[in-house]
């Protein structure tokens, strides 16, 4: 935390949250690759302190990473492992987190943590049958696509699982889809409000908006 060291990721983050504080509109003002989400909540202390320093913003990846640790632990003791096991291997994804990201401002965290929410999420249907958790499952999977595209992938496997089992299978498909759906709407209608049409929306939140600019 004294000495940390910014990497050029983090200065190109850092410098995309304050012009998002000075008033830019990110994809329309500020030409990036990456989607907005968790460059937003990077940028929360902003909201409070007029020039933050590094620190905070590498304050939420550390809370992000706990949050994640804990949230991973919860999840592995659905699959019976020895107690020890499991937080051997909670606390090694900890470590993990922190050689690689730990002194960096990195979005990858804020998306980790989203795919574990939906994993979860996704578990607990399978246990209960709770047909409704598959419209949160989508939901927090939509938000880590929204903080870093690659948050998509996990759709792949539970897709997949939701197939093979073939169990009610349009109506998991249909209530996955629900959850995936409503935060990329309502991103959308925050950028057609500024002007933006569904052609260049498309493009930015898949990494090509650079294009347009």
């Amino acid at each position: 935390f004294l000495f940390p060291f910014v990497s050029q990721d983090s200065g190109y983050f850092l410098s995309m949250m304050r012009d998002i504080h000075d008033g830019n509109i990110y994809f329309l003002d500020i030409s990036s690759p990456y989607n907005p989400l968790a460059i937003w909540i990077l940028g929360i202390p902003y909201y409070f302190i007029e020039t933050p320093i590094f620190v905070y913003h590498l304050l939420i990846n550390h809370i992000i990473m706990i949050l994640s640790t804990i949230l991973l632990f919860r999840i592995l003791k659905n699959f019976n492992l020895n107690k020890i096991l499991t937080l051997f291997l909670s606390l090694t994804f900890f470590v993990m987190c922190l050689i690689y990201d730990g002194n960096f401002i990195m979005l990858e965290p804020i998306s980790v943590l989203f795919q574990l929410v939906a994993l979860q999420q996704y578990l607990i249907y399978r246990q209960t049958g709770n047909i409704q958790k598959l419209i949160l499952c989508g939901l927090f999977v939509s938000m880590s696509f929204l903080s870093k595209q690659f948050g998509l992938f996990l759709l792949i496997p539970i897709g997949l699982d939701i197939v093979l089992r073939n169990n009610r299978l349009f109506k998991s498909l249909l209530f996955l889809g629900i959850g995936l759906a409503f935060p990329i709407i309502l991103l959308f209608g925050y950028y057609a409000f500024y002007g933006m049409d569904l052609l260049q929306f498309v493009m930015s939140v898949l990494g090509k908006g650079q294009t347009f600019d």
